[in-house]
């Protein structure tokens, strides 16, 4: 079984024409049951050697991706070279356990033009965003190279997690309703099951990946600062090799 640990970035809510965060996105990190411990516990000591007792002793400490990049947070008073080398280290645990990275954009402006076509309102971006990544998350589950069934795991949403955990447990027995690759769901556990990503380090880690998509469409081949240089590095090195599926809807 592969367990897919899922966060998201640019999170407005219904609010469809925010200038700076036009794109919502949705990450899921896959890593096979078998090796989860290991990633778990590779994040825990990574974290005891920047963060020290606080990573440790703390019931609340947590790692964000913008945290990380802003020196908020858990990364408060960090030096800016200490919170890069914190990040890659994260991020070098998905290869070596046969880590896989899907993404699902929701570009919101054209969510909300595509459904004043229909006349329906256009709802919460991440409601078309989960369903888009779970099916292409079960494709992939269920290619011969694969065929293995997997868990998904996601970062509490109180806004939409009731309505995503109804409709979650209808697709895998009747399918899902929208799209025009809509299919039943066959190889994903009919169990969604949402955490505190405090209370979860691959949650923690599908966060620092999803802030880091996040990053690379604004900047979108033009890095202005330095920090833009490392954000693309940061990707291009540790997480562009591990994608399955990576797109933008509509």
């Amino acid at each position: 079984m592969i367990l897919f640990h899922i966060d998201d970035s640019g999170n407005t809510g219904a609010k469809l024409d925010h200038d700076v965060e036009p794109i919502h996105w949705l990450v899921a990190v896959g890593i096979d049951e078998s090796l989860v411990r290991d990633v778990d516990r590779g994040i825990y000591l990574t974290c005891c050697r920047h963060f020290g007792t606080s990573a440790t002793s703390h019931m609340d400490f947590e790692v964000k991706g913008s945290e990380l990049f802003s020196g908020r947070g858990c990364a408060q008073g960090m030096a800016p070279a200490g919170r890069i080398a914190c990040y890659e280290e994260l991020l070098s645990l998905l290869a070596p356990y046969h880590g896989r990275i899907f993404s699902r954009g929701i570009n919101k402006r054209g969510l909300a033009i595509r459904q004043a076509r229909t006349g329906l309102a256009p709802g919460h971006p991440y409601d078309r965003g989960f369903q888009y990544l779970v099916e292409r998350i079960n494709d992939w589950l269920a290619s011969p190279t694969v065929s293995a069934l997997g868990l998904i795991v996601a970062d509490e949403q109180q806004e939409v997690e009731r309505r995503m955990i109804h409709q979650f447990n209808q697709w895998t027995h009747i399918g899902t309703t929208t799209g025009y690759r809509a299919r039943e769901i066959t190889h994903l556990l009919p169990s969604l099951h949402y955490v505190r990503s405090v209370d979860s380090r691959l949650v923690q880690m599908a966060d620092c990946v999803a802030f880091l998509r996040n990053r690379v469409a604004k900047i979108n081949g033009n890095p202005k600062t330095a920090s833009d240089r490392e954000v693309l590095r940061l990707w291009t090195t540790h997480c562009a090799p591990l994608v399955v599926d990576d797109r933008v809807w509509p």
